[in-house]
């Protein structure tokens, strides 16, 4: 199952470049490009490309992490892949600030924050939204620092109120749920006290009879 242990392996090299581990990182990346060629996918060659890319820049070697990452760029804009093009591209902007390139570089990283926001990725917007407030500050543009520290406050303000709008609902479907058991209970109740009383009133005209049936023979009267 050679897609499976692609996608091993790529979990595997997420976890290496997070431990800092990059040359390990850098082996698992290319063992997985090799098995996307063989399978001629296009979304995983892409896939491998991107985590290339974040980890020589995180190596700090620009200029390779740049080709990377533009060649995932490439392939995920003929794919019309758009949910993954947003941190591509603030790799990219960060790249070029990181090579002197400071208006090119967030000139890319507004551009993935317009895509983020079409695609209505709140987490993706809230983290590009930090990588510019920290590009304006570096070059001492307090004002646009400053507006993208309140967009991103903005919009963890958002997620807040959807993540608890999504708690209530599922507080309120628990409660329908113990709403309904308790209706259902209470209707197995009476319908059992129903039942009783028919069995009651089933046996007394069933007495009844049998008392009638008896008087009706006069040598018992």
């Amino acid at each position: 199952n050679s897609g499976g242990i692609a996608l091993c392996l790529e979990q595997i090299g997420l976890i290496n470049l997070d431990l800092g581990f990059y040359e390990v990182a850098i082996q698992n990346f290319e063992s997985v490009l090799e098995i996307q060629i063989d399978l001629e996918s296009q979304a995983g060659i892409s896939s491998a490309h991107k985590h290339l890319g974040m980890v020589f820049f995180s190596q700090g070697d620009y200029e390779k992490a740049s080709e990377y990452l533009n060649n995932a760029r490439e392939i995920k804009e003929s794919l019309g892949d758009n949910l993954s093009l947003p941190v591509i591209f603030e790799f990219i902007g960060q790249c070029e600030i990181k090579k002197g390139q400071v208006g090119k570089g967030i000139q890319k990283i507004i551009e993935g924050l317009r895509l983020a926001e079409a695609n209505n990725q709140l987490l993706v917007q809230s983290s590009i939204c930090s990588t510019l407030f920290q590009a304006y500050l570096n070059i001492k543009d307090y004002d646009a620092a400053i507006s993208y520290s309140q967009k991103q406050i903005e919009i963890q303000n958002k997620i807040l109120k959807e993540s608890a709008s999504t708690k209530d609902k599922q507080i309120l479907d628990i409660i329908g749920v113990e709403v309904k058991n308790i209706q259902i209970q209470e209707l197995e109740k009476e319908n059992t006290e129903k039942a009783s009383l028919i069995h009651r009133k089933q046996i007394f005209i069933y007495s009844l009879s049998v008392f009638r049936f008896i008087l009706s023979f006069p040598n018992l009267n």
